[in-house]
């Protein structure tokens, strides 16, 4: 696999930026290595695959989903057995009012974020039960996004929406050291409750911290 840089314009192709990770290392690593010490894009068409590696291991997007792009990058680069970033804009991404990114907080979208932190716990579920080295760096990515979700995001869904989320996309991890994930899959009901309870302290907390930021 190749990682090349890329630049943002925006909706009259007027350049933004561009060289988000021009501090990455230029050389030959491993999926493994390349999770553990190089910047990450998320952006599929920041990556250039070879066909046979993407059939070898049956990669395909999640249809029909926001954000499909997450799990789908997470477990090509984990599964190479080498990348090189070049520091090269390849891509000009220009942005536009109506993308994923910029459409507000639906239900539907925050729900959607649910849906792919569980679906990151998946791919790192699968890694494991092949005994690939990355399982655990990609685990760790899917608790992040599931906490960031819990501090950003449940507080804006309804508590039945809630309650149906951690029970049909639950953390993947069954680790009971984390109080907070435990609870969350093991007692849906309970967490949910307190989710409940505590919403507008989490709104409260979130505006404060867009405020200060």
């Amino acid at each position: 696999m190749i990682m090349s840089d890329y630049a943002i314009a925006n909706q009259n192709c007027e350049l933004k930026a561009s060289g988000f990770f021009i501090s990455n290392k230029r050389s030959i690593t491993t999926g493994t290595k390349y999770l553990q010490t190089q910047n990450i894009s998320w952006m599929p068409w920041g990556y250039t695959y070879r066909r046979q590696f993407i059939n070898d291991h049956h990669l395909r997007f999640e249809e029909n989903v926001r954000f499909e792009d997450v799990d789908f990058v997470l477990e090509c680069i984990a599964r190479s057995k080498s990348i090189l970033y070049l520091p090269f804009n390849t891509i000009c991404h220009r942005e536009t009012e109506i993308q994923t990114s910029a459409v507000g907080n639906s239900i539907e979208k925050n729900t959607d974020l649910i849906k792919i932190a569980h679906r990151v716990g998946e791919v790192a579920y699968r890694l494991k039960q092949e005994e690939n080295k990355a399982w655990d760096i990609v685990m760790a990515h899917h608790k992040f996004m599931y906490l960031s979700v819990l501090k950003r995001n449940i507080w804006r869904l309804p508590c039945k929406t809630i309650y149906y989320s951690l029970r049909e996309y639950p953390i993947v991890t069954s680790d009971s050291t984390n109080l907070i994930l435990y609870t969350l899959r093991e007692h849906t009901k309970t967490a949910t409750f307190i989710i409940c309870l505590a919403k507008p302290i989490l709104k409260i907390t979130y505006n404060l911290y867009k405020l200060i930021k």
